[in-house]
């Protein structure tokens, strides 16, 4: 036996009458469908009869009921999967589950996608599995919270009048008794929903683990009680119909059309009269419509040129706000954490003064200065002599032992300077490296550092202060970017992130070549049993604000893509000339505008090719994701080596070669 029979004829008087008012409805629409083509796709599925089934996901909870299935439908007949997806109101992200309503619209319409994709490959399941069988099977899905609205939408839809559907385990059923017979009646929400408001013309089979367990007939069988008892003891599934009863199913499906069609056409005739009748007091308004809207389209006009004032004011204001919120929270968190710093600095403060002079072992790979040598090569520490001025303390320019040096000398008053003063000592004294500042020597008792003297002081005195002895072009910088570049790779080959990148501590020396310097709050980095990628968790950020790493102020984490993203704050500056303070957003609006140009800074002569790839290259390594930002030996190098050849005479390139 069969799920169903052979497809019986349509009424030949019925089909005309349809077909006959259908095409004059399409005459006199004046180009209006009035779901016309719904109405003719609905008439040609009842010419097929079809098996509607009401499915889930998962192939494997459904496999019992599906070979019932397979055994009692003809092969003749297809089958039509009905599903309801329920799309997901929670995401998951990395960091945790977040309401679909919180995430941007791209990456929602994304992630929908994605949910799709897999609802059509776990759906495609059902489908194989027909056709290994040599079944026809089709799937027809929709997007629902509620799965029995869903069902119950499909079922109206496609005008389904015999569905096949789960009813849930056998504890979701009762036994109801009454004076003619015992029917066994689903419990559960969706199967009990959708037996209540599905479409009356609509015969549903409740089935669980193979067996049928009751079925509602529709309003139009016949003896619908008496059928309605019997078929709820079969456990075969043997309900063919016979072909008076699908007769009279089609028959009703098409006197509903029918009656749409009627409802359709009094429609169109009654928008056919109101058409005429607004013709008519269109045609005196529209002669009123042309003087008004001259005078509205110069009103209009001015309006608009002072809603757009008015709308970017809005949204410099906004963008204004926004940048002020992220701003105070970094500053929150950043104070919070300093002052955590100054705890935990204070006691190592102390340590390294219980130490004494256990710290001298710093000095072995170095030059040991007394403080009286200290003293006389800064003429007793002259005003004149300085050229330097930060938070650790003050840099004199000197003489020592016939050689003119830098000398750094440590605050007194700094909580934080002595684990910096040793640290640099350590550093500089075991790594070399071109484009590293040389460390000479060191006077403990002084508190101070010796380095070689740079005659061009810092790269910030030649950007943002413009100092106007010396041209500045664009090769140069350019170059100074490599060699910068090229110290960081050195760097991070050994572990080591510098963690301060910024103009300040890029010195010069007379040929314009990069000497790195203030290594004082560098940090070593490793790999862990957990990551893959070296790192110091610390909770005393230190730094400067505009070139510190956003993740790192979240997280802790420093990594060598902190210098990364400093070092495309500092690519940024070497083309526009400007302080790091709002340069990105600045740099990022200038080139959504198009007015990208406008931010070079003229005295550099910069071409416009060089330096759009310049300002790109600073974009990608200052992404706020450490994921998206390039590696600087594989990505960057190749970048300003690339951008550099533009030029005919080639800068020259800077050293890779170093010592340890």
């Amino acid at each position: 036996m069969t799920l169903v029979s052979s497809p019986s004829t349509l009424p030949p008087l019925l089909q005309m009458e349809l077909m006959s008012r259908a095409s004059s409805m399409r005459s006199n629409s004046s180009g209006r469908s009035f779901n016309l083509r719904e109405i003719q796709e609905e008439l040609e599925e009842i010419r097929e009869n079809k098996v509607y089934v009401a499915v889930g996901k998962e192939v494997k909870e459904w496999k019992e009921n599906l070979k019932w299935l397979l055994k009692n439908t003809d092969k003749n007949f297809p089958i039509v999967f009905l599903h309801v997806h329920q799309p997901a109101q929670k995401i998951a992200t990395p960091i945790a589950y977040m309401p679909a309503n919180g995430l941007e619209q791209q990456e929602l319409n994304a992630y929908r996608q994605l949910e799709k994709e897999a609802m059509i490959q776990s759906l495609k399941k059902f489908v194989d599995v027909c056709t290994r069988r040599n079944f026809k099977a089709t799937i027809l899905s929709i997007d629902n919270d509620d799965i029995a609205n869903g069902l119950l939408e499909l079922i109206k839809k496609h005008i389904v009048t015999d569905l096949v559907m789960g009813a849930g385990s056998e504890r979701n059923f009762s036994f109801i008794s009454n004076s003619k017979a015992k029917a066994k009646k689903p419990k559960s929400k969706i199967a009990m929903t959708v037996r209540e408001k599905a479409e009356p013309s609509c015969q549903i089979r409740f089935i669980s683990k193979g067996e049928v367990l009751c079925i509602r007939l529709s309003q139009n069988a016949p003896d619908a009680n008496n059928l309605s008892c019997s078929s709820s003891g079969s456990s075969s599934g043997n309900l063919s119909h016979s072909k008076s009863e699908l007769d009279l199913v089609q028959a009703n499906r098409l006197e509903d059309l029918y009656k749409r069609l009627m409802e359709v056409m009094e429609e169109a005739e009654k928008l056919k009269r109101e058409a005429y009748e607004q013709s008519s007091r269109h045609s005196k308004a529209e002669l009123d419509l042309v003087q008004a809207n001259r005078l509205l389209k110069s009103m209009q006009n001015m309006l608009n040129a002072e809603m757009q004032k008015k709308a970017d004011i809005e949204d410099r204001f906004a963008k204004q706000c926004n940048e002020f919120e992220k701003h105070k929270e970094l500053l929150l968190t950043l104070l919070e954490r300093t002052v955590q710093e100054r705890d935990a600095t204070l006691i190592v403060a102390q340590e390294f003064n219980q130490q004494g002079s256990c710290s001298c072992h710093n000095l072995i790979n170095c030059t040991e200065f007394t403080y009286l040598e200290i003293k006389e090569a800064t003429r007793n520490f002259d005003q004149s002599h300085k050229i330097g001025e930060g938070g650790f303390g003050l840099v004199y320019k000197g003489f020592l032992r016939h050689t003119t040096v830098a000398i750094k000398i440590l605050n007194r008053d700094s909580i934080q300077g002595d684990p910096q003063f040793y640290q640099e000592i350590e550093i500089l004294s075991r790594i070399h490296h071109p484009h590293l500042v040389t460390l000479i020597g060191a006077c403990l008792e002084a508190r101070a550092l010796v380095y070689e003297y740079l005659p061009l002081g810092s790269l910030d005195n030649h950007l943002t202060y413009k100092d106007c002895n010396r041209s500045f072009p664009w090769q140069m910088r350019l170059r100074v970017a490599q060699e910068i570049c090229s110290a960081l790779i050195f760097l991070h080959s050994l572990h080591v992130v510098h963690g301060d990148l910024k103009p300040e501590n890029v010195l010069l020396d007379s040929s314009f070549t990069v000497k790195l310097s203030d290594l004082g709050i560098c940090r070593k980095v490793s790999i862990t049993n957990t990551t893959t990628t070296p790192y110091h968790l610390t909770e005393q950020p230190k730094g400067t604000f505009p070139y510190m790493d956003p993740e790192f102020l979240a997280s802790g984490e420093l990594t060598p893509q902190y210098d990364v993203f400093s070092f495309g704050i500092v690519l940024l500056q070497l083309v526009t000339g400007k302080e790091a303070k709002r340069l990105k957003n600045d740099v990022e609006e200038a080139m959504e505008k198009g007015k990208i140009e406008k931010m070079f800074d003229q005295s550099a002569g910069w071409p416009v090719a060089q330096a759009i790839d310049t300002i790109q290259t600073g974009l990608w390594c200052s992404n706020p994701s450490r994921r998206k930002r390039p590696d600087l030996a594989k990505d960057v190098w190749a970048c300003l080596e690339s951008i550099s050849n533009f030029d005919p005479i080639s800068p020259r390139k800077p050293s890779t070669r170093s010592t340890t």
